[in-house]
């Protein structure tokens, strides 16, 4: 069990299996202690944690932001960090932008155009017809 001293702050120990190892994941990034997500890992492969969760560009992307955030937050009247400030910051600065790939966008884009441009006037409108029916159906 990891035992609690203070705000959010953990002594290294074994898991606490009240929580996930994604969940742990974020507490460590947002808490400023790791310096990257490999740093996370480690520290989370020494609390008995499985990083088999901690995949993926997105969620490497959000835990950075956390770290981030963290690591350049000012520390507290006794030195210690703000917890819940830090996630709010980091959460605003994840929702600031869309979350979406640019580059997809655009082909889909591309795609969508290229589709309206192919087709009649008059299967648009059908199209267009089918949708406004479907949209309204009671």
């Amino acid at each position: 069990m990891l035992s609690h001293r203070g705000a959010n702050s953990y002594m290294l120990g074994a898991m606490d299996h009240n929580i996930t190892a994604l969940e742990r994941a974020f507490q460590l990034a947002g808490s400023g202690e790791c310096d990257s997500v490999e740093d996370l890992k480690k520290r989370l492969k020494a609390e008995g944690y499985s990083t088999k969760q901690i995949v993926g560009r997105e969620l490497a992307r959000q835990l950075r932001g956390l770290i981030t955030v963290a690591r350049a937050k000012d520390d507290g009247p006794k030195g210690q960090k703000h917890p819940h400030d830090v996630m709010r910051l980091a959460a605003a600065d994840f929702l600031a932008g869309d979350g979406k790939d640019k580059a997809a966008q655009r082909l889909g884009q591309r795609g969508g155009r290229a589709r309206a441009k192919a087709l009649s006037a008059g299967r648009r409108r059908e199209i267009a017809q089918k949708a406004t029916a479907t949209r309204w159906k009671n």
